[in-house]
């Protein structure tokens, strides 16, 4: 499973789409079998705030630096898979 890029709007940042649309990943990925869900991104502190765990830098083709994060897709105690519901369009 891979997800090409995910890119919120600026006129629609800080109302939670971008979190909607981490939440609704990771849920997803779950369902399918996936344990865990890797990313690479330049944003500073987004990812962290978020629970993703910091894993090391990485480099692209043009020497260009960006951080690669890691999170379990596994239900937290508590939380049943009937109460998590999938992003809305």
């Amino acid at each position: 499973m891979k997800t090409a890029c995910l890119y919120v709007n600026p006129e629609h940042r800080n109302k939670g789409f971008g979190e909607a649309l981490l939440r609704n990943g990771l849920m997803e990925a779950g369902q399918k079998g996936y344990k865990r869900l890797y990313l690479s991104t330049g944003f500073n502190d987004f990812y962290e705030r978020k629970g993703w765990t910091y894993l090391c830098n990485g480099f692209n083709f043009f020497d260009d630096s960006f951080k690669i994060y890691v999170k379990s897709t596994e239900i937290k105690a508590g939380i049943t898979k009937n109460k998590r519901k999938p992003l809305q369009a």
